[in-house]
């Protein structure tokens, strides 16, 4: 199956955070491509580049389903619990693995096993974790698939391209594909590298 299908929760509309609290520890962001529909104007599809989108969407029993916080009178509430889970799934059910020998015999970590681990890159605490690991304040990550997240040292456009080539070649397979295009990831945040 190309794309995991999104069932829209009616029932949450105008709610607020109270009325159903017991289910917000399964909200999460979320990334997506432009081919799903987007609705950037509501503030429902944020974008972070190179057609990528997050939106945010309750998991539970196997189950992704879409949830739209634009509509919700506890947005900004509900997007920082969103990301307090994302946190806490890194801190217990992301695995990583570093290398020695990637691109330009640099090192690299890769993250997986976990159908939002793509997301991960929108989590804050990627960033120190990985600046320390590679030893680089500035770092470059690569999300070709939801259940992948790559990290290397930051580097110059040559390094740039054979990192594009790396990833293809070692994910171009997958499923749930979602771009092989870069991102700089530092202390200011996440940027889409043309």
């Amino acid at each position: 199956m190309k794309y995991l299908s999104l069932i829209v929760l009616s029932f949450f509309s105008a709610n607020s955070y109270s009325e159903y609290e017991s289910e917000m520890n399964n909200l999460y962001p979320y990334l997506v491509t432009s081919d799903y529909p987007i609705d950037e104007k509501s503030g429902k599809s944020v974008p972070i580049g190179h057609d990528i989108f997050v939106e945010w969407v309750l998991y539970q029993n196997g189950i992704v389903e879409s949830f739209d916080i634009s509509k919700e009178n506890d947005s900004e509430r509900l997007k920082i619990t969103a990301k307090e889970n994302l946190i806490n799934t890194f801190r217990s059910d992301i695995k990583a693995m570093k290398f020695d020998g990637g691109p330009n015999s640099k090192p690299f970590i890769i993250l997986g096993d976990h159908w939002n681990t793509a997301t991960q890159i929108l989590n804050p605490e990627l960033h120190s974790w990985a600046r320390n690991a590679l030893d680089s304040d500035e770092l470059i990550v690569s999300i070709p698939n939801r259940e992948t997240l790559l990290i290397f040292p930051f580097g110059g456009k040559i390094y740039q391209s054979n990192i594009m080539n790396f990833v293809k070649e070692k994910e171009a397979t997958s499923s749930n594909q979602l771009t092989f295009s870069l991102f700089k990831l530092n202390d200011e945040g996440l940027i889409a590298i043309d």
